[in-house]
């Protein structure tokens, strides 16, 4: 029985997969596996899966001889879904790409546009006809931007008006989350203007700290806006409204307040 048991086990480690950790985060838990078929020169790529820095799965990838085959997922922090599809030899396939946020849409168009027209029980069927996502990708096969928008309902089909909607995102060709943009903001503090529509983003470092807090109006004649350095610090505040600037601070590394 023991002589069994030890050839089960050996036949696990010669021909099970094996995964590596590539890159990890600073406090040692990791960001990047990749999974492995065979040993040594025979070892082929047929998985990758990326974390964020909390744990929480970010992509998982299918490789067949090194090159992306089969199904693509990608998840926002908290396992939250947001883009699906599939791969042929390393090439996007036509219609099995899905998104997830902030409506499950099927595209038509490859992995890249993606349109539900909106049914007359919708919210913003009274004035906009089709909701599009657009979903960009780096070279190196990371995603770079997904954001929604809607068409708008015109007398005239003479010139098609669209207008942002939702949260955007942006990500550096390393994969850390680059900006983020949330449209439609109804937010209130003691410098905005009521009835307005405004649009808010966050962008960060490529290390992930935050360096730009921005409150903007859509016809961008009012802007609130804080700049960070990388420890935390304000480095930058101002408001502005039309030409005129209601007031600029500038600060230090160590936050302290600048003086002309």
């Amino acid at each position: 029985m023991k002589k069994y048991l030890l050839i089960v086990l050996l036949v696990g480690v010669c021909f099970g997969q094996t995964e590596k950790i590539i890159t990890r985060w600073e406090d040692g838990t990791p960001k990047k596996i990749n999974y492995y078929d065979g040993k040594g020169f025979d070892e082929v790529l047929v998985g990758v899966k990326t974390y964020y820095s909390n744990g929480d799965l970010r992509s998982k990838t299918r490789y067949n001889d090194n090159v992306r085959n089969g199904e693509y997922l990608f998840y926002l922090e908290g396992n939250k879904l947001l883009i699906r599809g599939d791969y042929i030899n390393g090439k996007p396939t036509d219609e099995s790409w899905i998104v997830y946020k902030p409506h499950e849409i099927k595209s038509n168009h490859g992995n890249y546009i993606f349109s539900k027209k909106f049914e007359k029980n919708d919210p913003q069927f009274s004035r906009a006809s089709y909701y599009y996502v657009k979903l960009e990708f780096h070279d190196n096969g990371e995603p770079s931007k997904y954001g929604g928008e809607i068409l708008l309902k015109k007398p005239s089909n003479d010139e098609r008006e669209y207008e942002n909607i939702g949260l955007h995102y942006d990500w550096y060709e390393s994969g850390m989350l680059k900006k983020i943009t949330e449209y439609g903001v109804t937010e209130i503090t003691a410098h905005t203007i009521p009835d307005q529509k405004y649009f808010k983003t966050i962008s960060y470092y490529e290390t992930g700290e935050k360096e730009i807090e921005m409150l903007m109006s859509y016809d961008f004649n009012h802007t609130q806006l804080d700049q960070f350095y990388k420890n935390g610090n304000k480095q930058l505040s101002f408001i502005r409204k039309g030409s005129e600037t209601v007031y600029r601070l500038e600060y230090d590394i160590n936050g302290n307040l600048m003086t002309n």
